[in-house]
């Protein structure tokens, strides 16, 4: 499910501080051999996408996507989520996603969508923690990424309040470190608060931890990747619980504690309102701007572009994004 309208496009970067040396993933190539990870000093390329397909016709549309991401030489990609749209959620459907996934070249990490579980219904019947338990055992049976070259993720263990979350995940390019998270749409399933309560916890403390990561590691950057919109245009909680939006209370809360403690660029990408934002709504208590974040929202169906980052430490800025429009 998707929220949010059209507030800004075009390049924009994060500004701040570019830092030491991190030691960038591993990457191995399709024949298992190690790839030496690009020299530190090197920009990463990094396709954002998400939301599709959605139908049978997007399907067939997103092997342009595919093509053209291929074409890019990515370092890697990254889907946030939703690769199915509201309908059934049969077996196939995930694997179907594993083979779209492994036809592009470059790793793809997969980060969960709202579709994939929150939404699933059988005849009526809500089975959103048996298609969690499914997707967890499909799209993280092991510790790597997707694609035709694969790159080691770093996976979540057992949260704060118990349960695995192998869906949050880690890894480091550029002298930047990037984080999965699992955050979706439909509110985060707030409702069911047995499943939502120990996530939540979980999602913070993998958020706080990866910037203490960062922290150690002197990175120039962080770049967070969700799948909910926070629907950071809504202010107040009666106007955020009315729209669905609370949900992801907590961890935008962290999210701005961690932003401003860590003070250099900080990029969250996002999808579930299918429409290409690039902007910096993340406010402080006093009501300003966070200045150090910039928020990325991918294109999603029917529109299968995509958004291609470039990260860079040498540059002050870090973050560079551009769209890569696909007809």
């Amino acid at each position: 499910m998707g929220r949010g309208e059209l507030l800004g496009t075009g390049v924009l970067a994060a500004t701040a501080l570019a830092a030491a040396l991190v030691a960038a993933a591993v990457i191995a190539g399709s024949d298992g051999d190690p790839r030496p990870p690009p020299p530190a000093g090197d920009a990463v390329t990094v396709g954002l996408w998400g939301d599709i397909p959605y139908t049978a016709d997007d399907a067939v549309r997103l092997n342009r996507t595919i093509d053209a991401m291929n074409a890019a030489q990515l370092d890697f990609s990254v889907f946030n989520g939703d690769f199915k749209g509201g309908g059934p959620c049969e077996d196939r459907v995930y694997t179907q996603a594993v083979d779209r996934f492994n036809r592009l070249d470059a790793p793809v990490v997969y980060v969960p969508g709202d579709n994939e579980w929150t939404d699933c219904r059988d005849q009526g019947r809500n089975v959103s923690r048996e298609r969690l338990d499914h997707l967890r055992q499909v799209m993280f049976a092991g510790p790597d990424s997707f694609g035709r070259r694969t790159m080691a993720l770093e996976h979540q263990g057992p949260g704060p309040e118990g349960g695995d979350y192998p869906e949050n995940t880690r890894w480091q390019a550029g002298n930047v470190v990037f984080v999965g998270v699992h955050v979706v749409g439909s509110n985060n399933n707030r409702f069911d608060a047995e499943e939502f309560a120990p996530r939540d916890a979980a999602a913070r403390a993998w958020l706080h931890d990866s910037f203490e990561l960062a922290h150690r590691l002197g990175a120039a950057g962080v770049m967070v990747v969700i799948q909910a919109d926070p629907g950071f245009d809504l202010v107040t909680p009666a106007d955020r619980a009315y729209q669905g939006v609370d949900g992801t209370d907590s961890f935008v809360a962290a999210l701005r504690d961690e932003t401003l403690r860590f003070a250099r660029p900080v990029a969250l990408v996002h999808g579930d309102g299918h429409r290409y934002r690039l902007d910096r709504p993340l406010l402080e208590p006093s009501g300003a701007p966070v200045p150090n974040l910039v928020r990325v929202e991918t294109f999603g169906t029917p529109d299968v572009s995509w958004v291609q980052a470039t990260v860079d430490a040498r540059d002050p800025q870090v973050f560079r994004f551009e769209t890569r429009f696909v007809r």
